[in-house]
């Protein structure tokens, strides 16, 4: 899977609602950005722009929690919960993004994120 940009609608829309979109098929344009996250999610060594697309598309509340019991800022699922001194320090920005990043370096790719409904427009 490729890291570059490419123009793709996604369900339901037509070429002129479509926005950018990764190459993995997450549009950045899906929820609201968060900027007050941006010196902490790029102060990594992983796509900054692709970092914040799919953060914003997972969703900008910090104390988010998905259906499945993901939680913080990139939606980290129960499954990863070692990976926190305490599964309560996933809604800590700071430590949210420390295992996001540490999932996108083990896989090499936004491979985690793939089955995100908000990341795919489902």
């Amino acid at each position: 899977m490729g890291d570059a940009l490419e123009f793709v609608p996604l369900a339901g829309q037509d070429d002129k609602q479509a926005g950018t979109s990764l190459s993995s098929g997450i549009h950045p344009t899906q929820a609201t950005s968060a900027p007050a996250f941006r010196d902490i999610i790029c102060a990594y060594p992983w796509p900054c722009e692709e970092a914040l697309a799919v953060q914003r598309c997972e969703g900008s509340d910090e104390y988010a929690v998905g259906s499945a019991g993901e939680r913080g800022l990139f939606q980290i699922h129960p499954i990863h919960a070692g990976r926190f001194d305490s599964w309560d320090d996933a809604f800590i920005p700071e430590e949210n993004v420390r295992v996001a990043y540490d999932l996108y370096a083990d896989y090499g790719s936004w491979w985690h994120w793939r089955f995100s409904r908000a990341c795919h427009g489902y």
